[in-house]
């Protein structure tokens, strides 16, 4: 229940709360000795996640490489496989684009094993990532559409917002404007019709952008205008 707890702060942004759960929790853990490791592992993950959305990308790595050891320990491939996605979130905001490409690699292999087509879909999107900005627009590809192929199947219109939004920017990055634009349309219908704004609001700034490459001024304007509204 503690640790149901945590996570719930965590996705309200409560860190403060988070870290008062979490020392509860692994008292408890820690005092149950072997049958409070798995967890020990999930509260340690939980850590690590709060850690790096405050960007102390070090400490995260530390609490992840402990929580995946004992999730290793207890047999627990779910956690072993989100460990791993984390760990290869880190090594990304690192620059450290190989450990990136293992960890993540790794994760996907795990959750393709368990059969788990949102972990699945979780990797696939960071791995096209990486591609990305290493330049390798054929494997972002593949990897962005695995993305929105699983997300399309679950019915997740989040990530198939996101998927949308990143072939976008793939095609910009290839120069095909006119391939993009209809990929961030795509990507703004969805964000507007389940009031996704994040996601709108990126949408909305890179077609501002777009236009400005074509010199459409006048549509550049609206797309901004839309975009700080939104923001």
């Amino acid at each position: 229940i503690l640790n149901l707890a945590v996570h719930n702060e965590w996705i309200a942004g409560n860190f403060g709360e988070a870290r008062s759960f979490l020392e509860e929790s692994q008292a408890i853990w820690l005092e149950l000795g072997t049958n409070g490791e798995r967890g020990l592992a999930e509260s340690w993950y939980l850590s690590g996640m709060i850690l790096l959305m405050e960007a102390d990308y070090d400490e995260a790595e530390s609490y992840f490489e402990q929580s995946f050891e004992l999730y290793q320990k207890c047999s627990d491939k779910w956690g072993m496989a989100f460990t791993r996605f984390f760990l290869g979130n880190v090594a990304s905001e690192k620059d450290e684009y190989d450990s990136a490409f293992v960890w993540l690699k790794q994760s996907i292999d795990l959750f393709s094993e368990l059969g788990d087509p949102w972990g699945m879909a979780r990797s696939s999107q960071w791995l096209g990532q990486l591609f990305l900005e290493q330049g390798d627009y054929e494997k972002a590809r593949l990897y962005f559409e695995q993305h929105l192929k699983l997300d399309e199947e679950l019915h997740f219109k989040q990530g198939i917002a996101v998927a949308l939004y990143d072939l976008g920017n793939l095609y910009r990055y290839q120069g095909d404007y006119d391939q993009a634009e209809q990929y961030y349309k795509k990507s703004l219908r969805i964000s507007r019709e389940y009031r996704l704004n994040l996601n709108g609001s990126n949408d909305l700034y890179n077609l501002g952008m777009i236009a400005l490459h074509q010199n459409n001024y006048l549509t550049a304007g609206s797309y901004f205008l839309d975009y700080f509204d939104v923001a």
